[in-house]
């Protein structure tokens, strides 16, 4: 096992240092990210390394596609042991646009990856570090997302202010919450004013957020300025609603869900259209200690 103290001061983010690297957890997005100046190891198992393999996932669907469909084995033939130089070239034609759209293989961040331009890959996919790092108040160079969070059992214990990572179970006494795969991230059930809900888990923000209609007779508590980095900063609605989970109520502040960024955000995760109806940010966890396996799909809230 090992552990971190969270950083204070950071607008309610979740994160810690570790060596020479500023790290966020961000359970809201599928790719991780660093532009730190060593690799970052956690448990012994490399997390991300600045090089091109930050992107492979986005590559590797393509290998999986045609690993999974006979009839593109000449396809596989053709492209295996490729270099990235020259997938960017197949992916580049005409007929390997075509491909790559549909595979959403996003052909800008394979040539900043070429290019060993780590922030520039962030950037293209909406993840702005200089902007993030400006906004949580600390130069952050990781963000964690859940391809890398998934080969840990994390608990963020925000009384001890600290986190720890295991490759193995670590015991904690809660209750679990049920939860539910959004693409590569997961969905909390929980209860809105009574009414059974699915909200996005996505601590690479603070604030939650939901759909208006789920908001329809709620307190209204005016407008705020939120941002997000997909989205920077914008203005919206605020209304408090009543919400339940792991056997807890708690009144939460939800800004009105942007179009834009349910827009971003559903294009980000890989999901369906209409599948991102409401969002519950850091800001939620406060104070609490939490269990996270997002290998297993397990979420448990700690017992006080």
């Amino acid at each position: 096992m090992e552990i971190y103290k969270l950083i204070d001061d950071v607008n309610g983010y979740f994160v810690f240092e570790k060596g020479q690297n500023m790290i966020l957890v961000d359970t809201g997005s599928p790719y991780s990210f660093h532009c730190g100046p060593e690799p970052l190891s956690i448990c012994y198992s490399t997390c991300v390394t600045g090089s091109s393999g930050d992107v492979s996932a986005m590559s590797q669907r393509l290998h999986n596609l045609i690993e999974k469909d006979s009839t593109l084995a000449p396809l596989r033939t053709m492209i295996e042991g490729f270099s990235l130089e020259s997938l960017i070239t197949l992916l580049q034609s005409r007929h390997g646009q075509a491909l790559a759209k549909a595979l959403h293989i996003n052909i800008d961040v394979l040539q900043a990856a070429k290019r060993g331009d780590t922030k520039m890959q962030a950037k293209v996919l909406g993840v702005d570090f200089d902007g993030i790092s400006k906004h949580v108040g600390v130069p952050i160079t990781t963000i964690l997302g859940t391809d890398s969070l998934s080969k840990y059992k994390i608990v963020i214990d925000k009384i001890r202010n600290q986190i720890m990572f295991d490759l193995e179970e670590i015991p904690f006494d809660g209750t679990s919450v049920p939860t539910e795969k959004f693409g590569d991230c997961m969905a909390l059930n929980v209860k809105v004013n009574g009414v059974p809900r699915k909200l996005l888990l996505d601590t690479g923000i603070t604030v939650s957020y939901a759909d208006m209609v789920w908001l329809d007779g709620c307190m209204d508590k005016g407008r705020r300025i939120d941002y997000h980095p997909l989205a920077d900063y914008y203005t919206v609605p605020v209304y408090r609603a009543l919400t339940e989970f792991g056997g807890r109520n708690y009144q939460v502040k939800y800004g009105v869900l942007p179009e834009i960024l349910r827009d971003k955000m559903t294009e980000a995760i890989g999901v369906n259209p209409g599948v991102i109806q409401g969002v519950l940010g850091a800001s939620i966890l406060e104070d609490r200690r939490f269990y996270i396996d997002i290998g297993s799909e397990t979420f448990c809230v700690g017992s006080f």
